[in-house]
């Protein structure tokens, strides 16, 4: 038993499927997946490393996943779809690399705790209601992303993870939804955090909360019910259109060292705007505000 003990496995368009605990005496060394069409993992995987380098069908994983090498990354999967039902926790190395055609579906239960990087590419999409801790690494997505599952998943994706001070990047290279209009939320705290494409414009955000950033960038538009920023030391910016509408409480809610609009603001419900900044606040002129609520800078800043 061990983790020298591999595990290699070729069946071109057939399925496998593990129907017990894998590696929970003695985790395996690497188990690899040459090719297959579903994969299904139906209880717990402890090993080194699990790579898969082909799936024409679904891989998907009921159990908690363990990973421990040192050396590569702990997870690298390439296929079609893949779905995670359990948690993933990874050590060493601790990256999870995911290339996929078809739909990579992140269930509220598999809350990732990785020790490197979080890495997602490839042709086709994300549905995201589980959170994602990165000790170590950045998180990317390269794929539209929908949040889902409802107020209960409230999605955290973190690179700050147990006072690690330092922290990373998050980034988004293209849209993000929600799946029920203005219901799911999102959490990021990261040291960089870039959203290249709009945000809500196919399905209103609940809130987009930043915990804490240096440099906060969305390229595109904003639909939210609410933008909140608790802390930052650096820049955010706000590219395009930026559209809240919480009933409560301020549609925009930033402290940070400086904030720019280049584009139109409108709050309905609530309405206000409170922008703490220490640095400066920057209205371009085609950042006219239309706004259903006050209007409060303060924090010491020039405008």
């Amino acid at each position: 038993p061990g983790e020298a003990n591999s595990l290699t496995i070729a069946l071109d368009a057939g399925n496998a499927i593990f129907g017990a605990a894998v590696g929970a005496i003695g985790p395996l060394g690497e188990l690899r997946i040459v090719s297959a069409m579903n994969v299904t993992a139906l209880s717990e995987l402890n090993a080194a490393r699990v790579v898969q380098q082909a799936g024409s069908g679904v891989t998907t994983f009921d159990g908690a996943i363990n990973t421990t090498e040192t050396l590569f990354s702990g997870l690298d999967l390439t296929g079609n779809g893949v779905v995670f039902n359990a948690p993933v926790t990874t050590t060493g190395e601790g990256s999870v690399s995911i290339v996929h055609a078809g739909l990579l579906d992140i269930n509220p239960l598999a809350d990732m705790l990785l020790q490197g990087t979080f890495s997602e590419t490839g042709a086709g999409s994300v549905e995201l209601a589980g959170d994602i801790a990165s000790i170590d690494g950045d998180i990317h997505f390269g794929s539209p992303v929908t949040l889902t599952d409802g107020t209960a998943a409230n999605v955290l994706l973190d690179t700050k993870p147990a006072g690690n001070d330092v922290g990373n990047t998050i980034v988004f290279d293209d849209t993000v939804n929600a799946q029920h209009v203005g219901v799911e939320s999102l959490r990021l705290n990261a040291t960089i955090i870039s959203f290249q494409g709009a945000v809500g414009d196919n399905g209103r955000l609940g809130e987009l909360r930043i915990i804490e950033a240096g440099e906060v960038n969305l390229s595109g538009s904003l639909t939210a019910t609410r933008f909140v920023q608790d802390s930052g030391y650096g820049g955010t910016m706000f590219h395009g259109i930026v559209n809240t509408n919480d009933a409560t409480r301020p549609g925009i809610d930033v402290n940070t060292g400086f904030v720019s609009f280049f584009d139109a603001v409108t709050t309905t419900g609530d309405g206000r705007v409170e922008l703490t900044v220490t640095q400066s606040l920057d209205l371009a002129a085609a950042a006219d505000m239309n706004l259903s609520g006050s209007f409060l800078q303060d924090g010491g800043g020039t405008v």
